[in-house]
C-alpha cells in the first residue's frame, strides 16, 4: 500500500511538473509572438509603426483619389485607353464604311452624269444632223 501511494504520489508530482513545463513554454511562445509583433510593427529605419495591411488598403483607397500612383487608378486608366482604342476603332471602321459608300454614290452620280452627257452628245449631233439636212434640202 505504502509503495503504491508513494508511485501514485510521484505520478502526480510528474504530471505537475509536466503542466508546469507545458505553461512555461507555452508563455515563451507567446512573449516571442508579442516580441515579433512589435518588430514587425516598426520599420527598421525609423521608429515609424507600421500600419496594418488594411490600414494600409485604406490609405492607398484615399490616395487613389489625390496620389494616382496606385494599383485602381491604373486600372481605371487601363479601362478609359481601351474604350478609346475601341472607339477610335469603331470610328475608323464607321468613316471607312461611310467614304466607301460616298465613293459609290459619286461612281453612281459619275455613271448617271456620263449616260446623261451622252444623251445629250447624241441629241446635239441628231440636231446637227437635221440642221444639215434641211439646209441640204
Amino acid at each position: 500500500r505504502e509503495r503504491k501511494r508513494e508511485s501514485g504520489r510521484e505520478r502526480k508530482r510528474k504530471r505537475e511538473r509536466e503542466r508546469k513545463r507545458k505553461r512555461e513554454r507555452e508563455r515563451e511562445r507567446e512573449r516571442e509572438r508579442e516580441r515579433r509583433w512589435k518588430l514587425s510593427r516598426q520599420s527598421t529605419d525609423k521608429g515609424v509603426v507600421r500600419k496594418s495591411k488594411s490600414e494600409r488598403r485604406k490609405n492607398e483607397v484615399k490616395d487613389n483619389d489625390r496620389v494616382g500612383g496606385s494599383r485602381r487608378k491604373r486600372e481605371k486608366e487601363q479601362n478609359q485607353e481601351c474604350k478609346s482604342v475601341r472607339e477610335k476603332k469603331w470610328v475608323e471602321k464607321t468613316n471607312v464604311r461611310i467614304e466607301s459608300e460616298e465613293r459609290e454614290r459619286d461612281r453612281q452620280t459619275d455613271k448617271q452624269t456620263d449616260g446623261d452627257r451622252e444623251r445629250r452628245e447624241r441629241v446635239v449631233e441628231k440636231d446637227k444632223e437635221r440642221k444639215e439636212e434641211r439646209e441640204s434640202e
